[in-house]
């Protein structure tokens, strides 16, 4: 793993730990001042723990991976800016935003969960609350700039970290990805809306790093199972990746010389999405709806060819070039005898169940679908490039280092 990398990494942590402490601080009425010191505490833990990690050496970016990078960028940057909208979609202004202005107040933070009819008040909180509690620094009136700001922050981390991850195994597939992050619309736009989609998608890349990286370090164990909670306390749909994601790396990651390190990670976060959702948040609408018709939704075909062509269209529409990509690795692993990637089938299984959840949704088929299909698959877009580029990095026609580009 890069250095760079790995900090990119460490960040995502800090963010969620941030969320975690400002969720205690409302629960238990701490002052935000004694929020604040808990917080720069364990970030200074954490950061004296992180650097003991070990990495790969020497592989620092160079000048002229320095401007490929700056050059991504700035292009993702002027068209976010482009894109954007002030106060965000519909989304954003009725449901994530406006719980984080909710969550600015220590003493009525918990009006949010009255707020049933369209704010969805059980989805998890590691989004609103690193708002309000950025808010709570920088000036309560300013949600709309601290909100964009951060989203902003993750669009540009999404790609620098794939990049990070590539140019040292393959240079043309490096440039293909930025190039792919940098002219995509989808993507971009997905940020500027300033939903929870985009961030998820982040976690559930850092994760797939992390645990890639442990064989360099075993502490990078914790580190993956804390990503997974800061998935979970994201949104309702992280639960769902990270209980899939424990089972594709349950070798790795439950072996005996890491399953303590594992535990670790993941009790914090875990812990904390627990106590929210038994004692704070309402029920779930999805699941609160099952009765005696979720046995006929299953048995019914025209459910399953709906979702199907949804799913096939949002696929050509949106996220062509992934989806090529992630079937060409999978049909190279066939040709060779072996199983693609586990992070490939991570992805497709997960498809499989957001396909199952579709199925049995109380909610109208049509309007769910229309409503929410782009979204959650963009959330596992990142991971799709990512690892299927990856899968590529071992095939020579992709191992190209110029020799121009050595010492620079």
């Amino acid at each position: 793993m890069q250095r760079t990398s790995l900090y990119i990494l460490l960040s995502g942590v800090l963010v969620c730990f941030a969320s975690i402490v400002y969720f205690y601080g409302l629960v238990l009425h701490l002052p935000f001042l004694v929020i604040v010191l808990l917080f720069l505490a364990g970030s200074y833990s954490i950061g004296r723990w992180g650097a003991g990690i070990k990495t790969e050496t020497d592989t620092s970016p160079n000048r002229t991976h320095l401007t490929i990078i700056v050059i991504g960028l700035f292009l993702i940057a002027t068209k976010t800016l482009e894109l954007a909208q002030k106060h965000g979609v519909w989304d954003a202004w009725a449901i994530w935003n406006l719980h984080a202005t909710y969550l600015q107040n220590a003493a009525t933070w918990q009006n949010m969960f009255q707020n049933t009819l369209h704010a969805h008040p059980d989805y998890p909180l590691l989004l609103p609350n690193t708002i309000a509690f950025l808010n709570n620094i920088f000036g309560k009136g300013n949600v709309i700039y601290t909100a964009f700001s951060f989203h902003f922050a993750i669009t540009l981390l999404i790609p620098l970290l794939i990049y990070l991850q590539l140019h040292t195994r393959s240079f043309i597939l490096a440039i293909l990805a930025l190039w792919y992050f940098a002219t995509d619309d989808t993507f971009i736009m997905q940020g500027a809306y300033q939903l929870a989609d985009v961030l998820l998608g982040f976690f559930y890349l850092a994760a797939c790093i992390a645990v890639d990286s442990i064989k360099d370090d075993k502490k990078m164990v914790a580190v993956t199972a804390f990503l997974l909670g800061a998935a979970m306390w994201t949104k309702n749909e992280g639960i769902l990746f990270s209980c899939l994601f424990l089972i594709f790396h349950a070798r790795t990651l439950f072996s005996k010389p890491h399953i303590w390190h594992a535990l670790s990670g993941i009790a914090l976060p875990l812990i904390t999405l627990l106590i929210f959702k038994i004692a704070y948040a309402p029920a779930n609408d999805i699941i609160n709806g099952q009765d005696q018709s979720t046995l006929a939704k299953l048995t019914d075909i025209s459910r399953y060819k709906l979702v199907y062509h949804s799913f096939k269209a949002a696929i050509y529409q949106y996220f062509y070039f992934p989806a090529c990509a992630a079937c060409l690795s999978i049909l190279v692993a066939l040709v060779r005898n072996k199983l693609p990637g586990m992070n490939i089938l991570l992805v497709l299984a997960c498809c499989l169940c957001y396909l199952l959840v579709y199925i049995i949704t109380p909610i109208d088929l049509e309007w769910h679908l229309q409503t929410s299909i782009q979204r959650v698959l963009m959330q596992l877009m990142p991971v799709t490039v990512y690892a299927s580029a990856m899968y590529f990095t071992g095939n020579s026609i992709f191992r190209f280092r110029a020799t121009f580009l050595k010492g620079r």
